[in-house]
């Protein structure tokens, strides 16, 4: 997993994957999501294999954990966050 970055006190991990075809593959993305500081803990998500480009899997990554995230009550404030979508 590649660390993207930190949103409202979580920090956000993803790894991406094809589909395996060689003219158009298709990809997905296993994400994690954990406390800052805190050991892995969470079970991933897994996005169906449905994008074109490995930059649309990471941007569809990033707005999922960001979703799932800003759904949780003990989210820190929006501030110092260092992960954007492209």
């Amino acid at each position: 997993m590649d660390q993207l970055g930190t949103y409202r006190g979580y920090d956000i991990a993803v790894s991406l994957h094809s589909n395996g075809e060689s003219k158009t593959p298709k990809w997905h993305s296993s994400i994690q999501i954990n406390l800052v500081g805190r050991a892995v803990t969470e079970p991933c998500f897994t996005t169906d294999p449905g994008c074109s480009t490995v930059s649309e899997a990471r941007i569809l990554a990033v707005r999922i954990a960001k979703f799932v995230i800003d759904g949780r009550p003990n989210a820190a404030s929006v501030g110092d966050d260092d992960l954007f979508e492209e």
